[in-house]
């Protein structure tokens, strides 16, 4: 039997909500991934080359599916400007990062 993902692949949360959409070639992830969190906010959108994640994007939620931060990555490292905010939307934290480290610090 031939165990190798292969092809597009969509899972699913327990209340119906698409979970993630990938594209697998010979096994490992390949091209744009995204995944949803179970009130179909996205979470991730990231490019994969040949089984590694070089660009990413994530978003993290409240409880009350208030946006508390959004961060950049190329090759895993932080990259460009991150942000996150307080619960009730108003802005905490913004940096600018270049591979993981900030700047002006």
């Amino acid at each position: 039997t031939n165990d190798v993902k292969a092809g597009i692949h969509i899972t699913w949360h327990g209340n119906g909500v698409k979970g993630s959409e990938l594209l697998y070639t010979q096994g490992k992830l390949e091209g744009n991934v995204k995944r949803w969190n179970e009130n179909n906010s996205i979470v991730e959108d990231s490019t994969y080359v040949d089984g590694v994640r070089s660009k990413a994007v994530e978003w993290k939620y409240s409880s009350n599916e208030q946006m508390i931060s959004k961060a950049n990555f190329i090759n895993n490292a932080k990259e460009g400007v991150q942000t996150t905010w307080h619960d009730n939307g108003i802005k905490s934290t913004s940096g600018n990062y270049t591979n993981n480290q900030k700047n002006g610090v």
